[in-house]
Protein backbone atom coordinates (compact mmCIF):
# COMPACT_ATOMS: atom_id res chain seq x y z
CA UNK A 1 0.00 0.00 0.00
CA UNK A 2 1.41 3.38 -1.03
CA UNK A 3 1.92 6.06 1.58
CA UNK A 4 -0.70 8.79 1.67
CA UNK A 5 1.69 11.25 3.31
CA UNK A 6 1.61 14.62 1.61
CA UNK A 7 4.50 16.41 3.27
CA UNK A 8 8.21 15.79 2.92
CA UNK A 9 10.00 13.28 5.12
CA UNK A 10 11.86 16.15 6.85
CA UNK A 11 8.55 17.51 8.20
CA UNK A 12 7.63 14.19 9.76
CA UNK A 13 11.17 13.80 11.10
CA UNK A 14 10.91 17.26 12.69
CA UNK A 15 7.60 16.30 14.32
CA UNK A 16 9.10 13.09 15.71
CA UNK A 17 12.18 14.92 17.01
CA UNK A 18 10.09 17.67 18.59
CA UNK A 19 7.75 15.13 20.18
CA UNK A 20 10.66 13.19 21.67
CA UNK A 21 12.28 16.38 22.96
CA UNK A 22 8.98 17.59 24.43
CA UNK A 23 8.32 14.33 26.29
CA UNK A 24 11.91 14.15 27.55
CA UNK A 25 12.11 17.80 28.69
CA UNK A 26 8.55 18.17 30.00
CA UNK A 27 8.17 14.77 31.70
CA UNK A 28 11.59 13.16 31.93
CA UNK A 29 10.28 9.69 31.15
CA UNK A 30 7.53 8.41 28.88
CA UNK A 31 5.72 6.70 31.76
CA UNK A 32 5.06 10.08 33.42
CA UNK A 33 3.76 11.49 30.14
CA UNK A 34 1.43 8.52 29.76
CA UNK A 35 0.12 9.07 33.29
CA UNK A 36 -1.00 12.58 32.25
CA UNK A 37 -3.19 11.42 29.36
CA UNK A 38 -5.34 8.62 27.94
CA UNK A 39 -2.63 6.59 26.17
CA UNK A 40 -0.17 4.02 27.49
CA UNK A 41 3.60 4.38 27.65
CA UNK A 42 4.05 2.29 24.47
CA UNK A 43 1.96 4.76 22.48
CA UNK A 44 4.07 7.65 23.82
CA UNK A 45 7.17 5.70 22.77
CA UNK A 46 5.75 5.21 19.26
CA UNK A 47 4.96 8.93 18.94
CA UNK A 48 8.62 9.70 19.75
CA UNK A 49 10.15 6.89 17.68
CA UNK A 50 11.25 7.83 14.16
CA UNK A 51 10.94 4.19 13.07
CA UNK A 52 7.22 4.20 13.96
CA UNK A 53 6.67 6.33 10.86
CA UNK A 54 2.86 6.32 10.85
CA UNK A 55 2.35 6.97 14.57
CA UNK A 56 1.90 10.59 15.65
CA UNK A 57 0.43 12.06 18.81
CA UNK A 58 -3.32 12.77 18.59
CA UNK A 59 -4.31 16.37 19.24
CA UNK A 60 -6.21 15.59 22.46
CA UNK A 61 -3.10 13.90 23.86
CA UNK A 62 -1.01 16.93 22.88
CA UNK A 63 -3.43 19.20 24.76
CA UNK A 64 -3.42 16.91 27.82
CA UNK A 65 0.38 16.90 27.95
CA UNK A 66 0.83 20.62 27.29
CA UNK A 67 -1.68 21.47 30.01
CA UNK A 68 -0.08 19.02 32.43
CA UNK A 69 3.46 20.28 31.80
CA UNK A 70 3.01 23.91 30.79
CA UNK A 71 5.62 23.26 28.07
CA UNK A 72 4.59 24.61 24.65
CA UNK A 73 7.61 23.55 22.58
CA UNK A 74 5.64 20.92 20.62
CA UNK A 75 2.92 23.47 19.84
CA UNK A 76 5.60 25.92 18.66
CA UNK A 77 6.98 23.28 16.28
CA UNK A 78 3.53 22.62 14.83
CA UNK A 79 2.89 26.35 14.49
CA UNK A 80 6.27 26.86 12.78
CA UNK A 81 5.63 23.99 10.36
CA UNK A 82 2.24 25.53 9.50
CA UNK A 83 3.67 29.01 8.97
CA UNK A 84 2.12 30.35 12.15
CA UNK A 85 3.42 31.91 15.33
CA UNK A 86 2.50 30.73 18.81
CA UNK A 87 2.30 33.53 21.36
CA UNK A 88 1.43 32.31 24.84
CA UNK A 89 -1.02 34.36 26.83
CA UNK A 90 0.63 35.79 29.92
CA UNK A 91 -0.60 34.63 33.29
CA UNK A 92 -1.56 36.65 36.34
CA UNK A 93 -1.82 40.07 34.75
CA UNK A 94 -4.09 42.46 36.64
CA UNK A 95 -6.61 44.63 34.82
CA UNK A 96 -5.38 47.77 36.59
CA UNK A 97 -2.06 47.41 34.76
CA UNK A 98 -3.20 48.79 31.40
CA UNK A 99 -1.05 51.90 31.72
CA UNK A 100 1.97 49.85 32.78
CA UNK A 101 1.54 47.46 29.83
CA UNK A 102 1.03 50.32 27.38
CA UNK A 103 4.22 52.04 28.53
CA UNK A 104 6.21 48.78 28.54
CA UNK A 105 4.94 47.87 25.06
CA UNK A 106 5.91 51.27 23.66
CA UNK A 107 9.37 51.04 25.25
CA UNK A 108 9.91 47.46 24.05
CA UNK A 109 8.87 48.46 20.53
CA UNK A 110 11.24 51.44 20.49
CA UNK A 111 14.08 49.24 21.81
CA UNK A 112 13.36 46.62 19.13
CA UNK A 113 13.40 49.22 16.33
CA UNK A 114 16.73 50.56 17.63
CA UNK A 115 18.15 47.01 17.77
CA UNK A 116 17.05 46.32 14.18
CA UNK A 117 18.61 49.54 12.93
CA UNK A 118 21.81 48.80 14.82
CA UNK A 119 21.98 45.25 13.43
CA UNK A 120 21.49 46.53 9.87
CA UNK A 121 24.08 49.29 10.23
CA UNK A 122 26.84 47.19 8.62
CA UNK A 123 24.54 46.04 5.81
CA UNK A 124 23.82 42.55 7.11
CA UNK A 125 22.26 40.79 10.06
CA UNK A 126 24.44 38.10 11.65
CA UNK A 127 23.01 34.79 12.90
CA UNK A 128 23.49 35.95 16.51
CA UNK A 129 21.74 39.26 15.78
CA UNK A 130 18.93 37.38 14.04
CA UNK A 131 18.37 35.18 17.10
CA UNK A 132 18.34 38.19 19.43
CA UNK A 133 16.00 40.18 17.19
CA UNK A 134 13.58 37.25 16.91
CA UNK A 135 13.62 36.89 20.71
CA UNK A 136 12.96 40.62 21.10
CA UNK A 137 10.06 40.45 18.63
CA UNK A 138 8.59 37.44 20.43
CA UNK A 139 8.92 39.22 23.78
CA UNK A 140 7.16 42.26 22.33
CA UNK A 141 4.34 40.06 21.06
CA UNK A 142 3.95 38.53 24.51
CA UNK A 143 3.83 42.01 26.04
CA UNK A 144 1.16 43.00 23.48
CA UNK A 145 -0.80 39.89 24.48
CA UNK A 146 -0.49 40.98 28.13
CA UNK A 147 -1.85 44.41 27.20
CA UNK A 148 -4.76 42.80 25.34
CA UNK A 149 -5.53 40.57 28.34
CA UNK A 150 -5.41 43.58 30.70
CA UNK A 151 -7.86 45.45 28.49
CA UNK A 152 -10.16 42.42 28.29
CA UNK A 153 -10.11 42.09 32.07
CA UNK A 154 -10.85 45.79 32.55
CA UNK A 155 -14.08 45.72 30.56
CA UNK A 156 -17.13 45.16 32.72
CA UNK A 157 -20.24 44.52 30.69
Amino acid sequence: MASTRRLGAEIYAALKASTASFVREAFGVQKLAAAATRVEQQAISDYCNKTAAESFMPIDVVVDLVQASGDTQLLRTVADLCGCLLVPLPEGRASDAIDEHTIRTAKDYADMVAAIMSAKRDGRITPAEKQQLLKDIRDLMIELAALAEAIKAAVHE
